[in-house]
């Protein structure tokens, strides 16, 4: 009993910390993921003898010229799009009438439905808000450049320093947690990323072909948003819909582009995606959004898309510490080559596993 209390008072205090240091700490674990994400090309570029001075010059220039165009793209755009709110609200205001006077002639009030004063300018202020978040946060490009190189001009070197720190046995334990996360966290950032600038390009060539306006906003939307699992693939198809719908006053046209995004997000979300990860992160889909709703409180938007990833470093944390066996089952499911399940194998066949 002692235990858990004391358990639950660490993890009220880590909390707080996280959130009150939440502007210092993003920026290092944006880093962290980015170098996870380039990591491969400083080993690649390190096996054809380019030294590491010019690899890691190589990244740098890469992330840079990525944040910077991003950066130039959202607020652009985002300027663009709150231009033009007034133009969209008006429309909005009257697909909202015409629907009151529609409703009404079935014996539907929509008044008493919609009395909470739900109106476009709840959606602006959404949407304005989550742009400013992603132009502050990238705002900082340098500090996640400078957490960056640092962070890939150690790459190799932290394996040498576990075993001068610490005895055989422990050294093997921390570096087995150490390479579990390099392997869960890489490969899923690595494809994640590259399915989901797929997503973003797909979405948003296919919403240039309807002449819907910011097509490449929404592209980038659908490429930030597919790192949400669930709800963000939703958010990234409801707006473009919507945006249609306001735009050309068509119904037909906005159900179809509904319709073309979501058979898109489903063949590279469901179909390719489970092809190229496999297992993924092995989480459950309770803690999936649990942890959604955790680490966007933290840290906002840059959180909900953080949060999967963070949650399977805890995960597989847990799995290396026999005492937190029992979190690592709770939090998801276990890997066919997890430790557990390992030893879950050897209990039942002990010549198994020899």
């Amino acid at each position: 009993m002692i235990s858990i209390f004391l358990g639950i008072i660490v993890v009220v205090m880590a909390g707080a910390v996280l959130y009150q240091l939440g502007s210092i700490l993003l920026p290092v674990v944006i880093a962290v993921f980015v170098s996870y994400v380039f990591k491969p090309l400083v080993i690649y570029l390190d096996k054809l003898k380019v030294p590491r001075a010019v690899s890691i010059v190589v990244v740098l220039g890469i992330v840079a010229g990525g944040i910077y165009g991003l950066y130039s793209i959202i607020k652009a755009s985002g300027a663009s799009f709150v231009a033009a709110a007034p133009k969209y609200e008006q429309r909005f205001n009257t697909l909202v009438a015409d629907l009151k006077v529609i409703a009404t002639e079935y014996g539907v009030d929509l008044d008493a439905a919609l009395q909470n004063g739900f109106d476009f300018s709840t959606i602006n202020s959404v949407l304005t808000n989550g742009l400013n978040s992603l132009l502050s946060l990238m705002s900082n490009f340098f500090l996640i450049l400078l957490f960056t190189l640092f962070i890939l001009a150690g790459t190799g070197t932290v394996a040498v320093k576990i075993k001068r720190a610490f005895n055989a046995q422990r050294a093997e334990q921390i570096g087995e947690v150490i390479r579990r996360i390099d392997e869960k966290v890489r490969k899923y950032l690595l494809t994640k990323t590259l399915l989901n600038l797929l997503m973003g390009l797909v979405s948003a060539g296919t919403l240039a072909l309807f002449g819907v306006d910011f097509a490449l906003l929404w592209g980038f939307f659908a490429f930030l948003l597919n790192f949400i699992p669930n709800i963000g693939s939703v958010v990234a198809n409801i707006l473009p819909a919507l945006i249609t719908l306001l735009q050309f006053g068509a119904p037909g046209t906005a159900a179809l582009v509904l319709v073309l995004l979501i058979v898109q997000q489903n063949l590279i979300g469901n179909v390719l995606e489970p092809r190229i990860m496999a297992s993924g992160l092995n989480l459950s889909p309770l803690v999936v959004l649990m942890s959604l709703v955790f680490w966007g409180w933290l840290w906002g938007i840059p959180g909900m898309i953080l949060a999967a990833p963070l949650t399977a470093i805890i995960r597989i944390v847990c799995e290396q510490i026999p005492q937190l066996h029992l979190i690592a089952v709770l939090i998801g499911g276990v890997d066919s080559d997890s430790p557990i399940r390992k030893q879950q194998r050897l209990l039942v066949n002990p010549t198994k596993g020899k």
